[in-house]
């Protein structure tokens, strides 16, 4: 009779016990990140840039101290990778150049360019460069070996919403000589130099939690200019304080460079930090 009554007890408190501790558990799963989580960042420390949709072409003039001018202009295609470097897009770097010479068009005619260049920022401000140069043979009274060169120099500020650039510009021909100008500085707005509004969104896709590993189908970010950037997602759960974190890691060639951590609780996103192509950001929601 009495070991019955022990057992009893001892049956009694362990469900007592599960009882108590199964609701606990529940929350803790609730707290989980799970499905699809979205969140767009507006403020405007953390802006970034997509310089590869305003630099489509280079078109300058250049004139000397005997008032020689030179007009050059030519397309070109560009992509913006994911570490913030701009480089060639596509197979071909060849290009149709129009060339001016004091003011008499000479014949259109094909040139190779090569272009490159980059962007960075922290805490709102970040600088950058751009240079291209075309070369090639271009019928002036003679075929002549020609090379124009574009070199930009420009900085930026987030929050006041200015930017600075500095431009030089030269060109040559053989058996003409060459001509350089004098750098020209440019001050203006970002929203009127650069394209988009600054203004990105984050998007998880596919969260699910086992245990304390969390995994997702994909992550991107995309910008405003509608530029995507694609990570793959893994992260810890914290049952302690049923928050979690995130590290995404670039998915694909082109989003190379770019990384984030994202701090959640539940499926709300605190924090997001790290570096989108090239430019640091540090949100806090």
């Amino acid at each position: 009779m009495h070991m019955k009554t022990l057992r009893t007890s001892a049956i009694v408190a362990a469900m007592a016990f599960g009882v108590l501790l199964a609701p606990r558990i529940s929350q803790a799963q609730t707290n989980a990140p799970t499905g699809n989580v979205q969140v767009a960042v507006t403020d405007l420390t953390n802006r970034v840039w997509d310089l590869d949709r305003v630099i489509n072409g280079v078109g300058f003039s250049v004139t000397n101290k005997n008032d020689a001018t030179v007009d050059v202009d030519y397309a070109l295609n560009l992509i913006q990778t994911g570490s913030g470097s701009l480089k060639t897009a596509g197979d071909t770097n060849e290009t149709t150049v129009h060339l001016t010479i004091n003011g008499t068009n000479a014949p259109d005619f094909t040139g190779k360019f090569h272009a490159s260049g980059s962007i960075t920022s922290n805490k709102g401000k970040g600088h950058g460069t751009f240079t291209s140069t075309v070369t090639g043979l271009a019928l002036i009274v003679k075929p002549r070996h020609v090379t124009a060169t574009e070199s930009i120099v420009f900085s930026f500020d987030n929050i006041a919403n200015t930017t600075t650039l500095t431009k030089r510009d030269s060109a040559s021909a053989s058996g003409l000589g060459s001509i350089r100008g004098d750098p020209q500085v440019t001050i203006g707005t970002l929203t009127t130099e650069f394209p988009g509004d600054g203004s990105w969104t984050l998007a998880l896709v596919g969260l699910t939690t086992s245990g304390k590993n969390i995994t997702g189908t994909a992550a991107t970010v995309t910008l405003s200019t509608g530029q995507v950037f694609n990570f793959k997602v893994k992260g810890l759960f914290k049952t302690t304080d049923s928050t979690s974190r995130l590290l995404l890691a670039s998915s694909d060639t082109a989003s190379r460079g770019s990384s984030l951590t994202v701090t959640m609780a539940g499926n709300t996103v605190m924090g997001i930090k790290g570096r989108i192509t090239g430019q640091s950001v540090n949100v806090s929601f």
